[in-house]
């Protein structure tokens, strides 16, 4: 029979361990490697050098690597950007017109790059108004480039891709800036 004081002594042995194994870190638990420090380990769990479970202690996670960047896409124009503009302005963003007329308060103006043609429209509510952008036609002088959208046709006239802040939404014209 055993004597009451030994299952005191037990007891207090297994008490001791429960403690003990709550201050093991948690890391450690999964590994398993059970210390209560760096420098201590209890005899069971020592792991062998050189062997897998060793290199999972030792190894550090990998550290998440920065995604490439994405290529840029240029901007695109937006093309009802350019109503509004008057004749001086437009001039100075498409270039000279293969040809103008004037019909009273209307100017219509013909702009022609590689791609397509712009036919632009500048109008004055009376004789002291100035004249502005009111419409502009978009169309591929080849059949060729029928799917062109406005967009298209509007930046095959800047081909460096230097398209003006002007011609830009407000989003895309911030980014612009910033680059």
């Amino acid at each position: 029979m055993i004597n009451p004081p030994c299952f005191v002594h037990v007891g207090a042995a297994f008490m001791s361990l429960a403690v003990l194994a709550a201050c093991v870190p948690s890391e450690h638990v999964e590994t398993g490697v059970a210390s209560v420090s760096d420098n201590a380990t209890h005899s069971a769990s020592r792991t062998v050098p050189g062997s897998a479970q060793d290199e999972a202690v030792e190894s550090a996670p990998a550290e998440p690597q920065p995604l490439p960047p994405r290529p840029s896409v240029p901007p695109m124009p937006d093309p009802k950007r350019l109503l509004g503009l008057d004749p001086a302005v437009t001039m100075g963003l498409l270039g000279e017109p293969t040809w103008r007329r004037l019909d009273g308060h209307t100017q219509v103006y013909s702009f022609v790059s590689k791609a397509c043609r712009a036919n632009v429209y500048f109008m004055r509510a009376d004789e002291t108004a100035p004249f502005l952008l009111n419409h502009a036609e978009f169309q591929p002088p080849i059949p060729d480039n029928e799917g062109l959208s406005e967009a298209s046709c509007l930046a095959s006239f800047f081909p460096a891709g230097d398209i003006p802040s002007i011609l830009l939404k407000d989003v895309e014209a911030k980014e612009a800036s910033l680059k």
